[in-house]
This record gives structure tokens, sequence and C-alpha cells, in this order.
């Protein structure tokens, strides 16, 4: 049974071997342990969430720097629930 705090293990060691990129990357749709968080996440409840500017940044929303933080950036290929 995967749990919340083994996905949040795996995230941790994934950030420690590429330590800026791995915590966003791993909500692109398809990764597998952004797939098992998403279903974690809808199975307790919880919205997961990502900086816009860094998912700008990272191709993953659509939108530009000066659209950050007022809610016309939208999320992009990611998995369910971010």
């Amino acid at each position: 049974m995967t749990t919340l705090s083994t996905c949040v293990g795996e995230i941790r060691a994934q950030a420690r071997r590429t330590p800026y990129l791995a915590h966003i990357f791993c909500l692109r749709g398809g990764d597998p342990v952004g797939e098992r968080l998403a279903k974690i996440a809808a199975e307790k409840n919880i919205v997961l969430m990502v900086c816009d500017q860094c998912a700008v940044g990272r191709g993953l929303a659509e939108g530009n720097f000066e659209q950050c933080g007022n809610g016309h950036v939208a999320v992009k290929g990611s998995v369910h629930r971010v």
C-alpha cells in the first residue's frame, strides 16, 4: 500500500539527486511518483499545488511571468488535482 509519507520520501530522494528541479517535475502527467501522489491526494481530498513561476519557467503552465500570482496562469500536462 502506498502512503503519503512513502511518496514524500521518494520526492525527497529524487530532490537530493537533482535538487532544484525534482519537486515540480514529479507532478508531470505520467510520472510514477506524481501519479501515486495524485491518487493519494484524491483519496484524502488534498489539492496539489505548484508555484506559478516554477511551472511557467519549466513549461508546465500556460501564461507568462507577468501573469504569475494573479490567477491567469493555467497548469498544463500535470497529474490530476494540481
